[in-house]
């Protein structure tokens, strides 16, 4: 047997005075200060937890941001925010998430082909195991600047 859950909304209309038999109209309208209220309460949680700012810019600032916005693959606000953040910690804003991901394919590619010509013998043993050394490091310093780059001020 299934339990009745009572919605908020029913308990809403039944603290107005509202039952099933009323009509229609009255409903709606009961209804509409219910979605209301719900909306309001939300934009007051909402405003407690998150902030908003309004901001002017010139046709000539609108165009840098949108250029660089483009270039970052991100919308404008998002853009505005990335670069805020990033000033204030002093780091750089790190261009094009998928560039990073198919240069780290790339790399991981070049690692997995220079495996198999190793175990191919086709590279003699020393030389194999130095290039895959240097490799690896390439790896390594590579992704890490693309990941974490360096703070401004290094």
């Amino acid at each position: 047997m299934k339990r009745k859950t009572v919605s908020g909304l029913a308990t809403y209309l039944e603290s107005c005075g509202i039952s099933n038999a009323s009509s229609p109209e009255a409903i709606a309208r009961c209804r509409n200060m219910y979605l209301n209220e719900c909306k309001r309460r939300y934009k007051h949680e909402k405003s407690k937890r998150e902030h908003s700012f309004t901001v002017w810019f010139t046709n000539e600032e609108l165009a840098v941001i949108a250029e660089a916005s483009c270039a970052h693959e991100v919308s404008k606000t998002r853009y505005i925010q990335q670069a805020c953040l990033a000033y204030a910690k002093r780091k750089y804003l790190v261009i094009g998430r998928a560039e990073v991901a198919e240069i780290k394919q790339m790399l991981a590619l070049n690692h997995t082909d220079l495996l198999s010509l190793f175990d191919e013998n086709r590279l003699p043993y020393d030389m194999g195991i130095d290039v895959l050394r240097r490799m690896e490091c390439l790896e390594e310093k590579i992704l890490h600047q693309l990941l974490h780059p360096k703070l401004l001020e290094q």
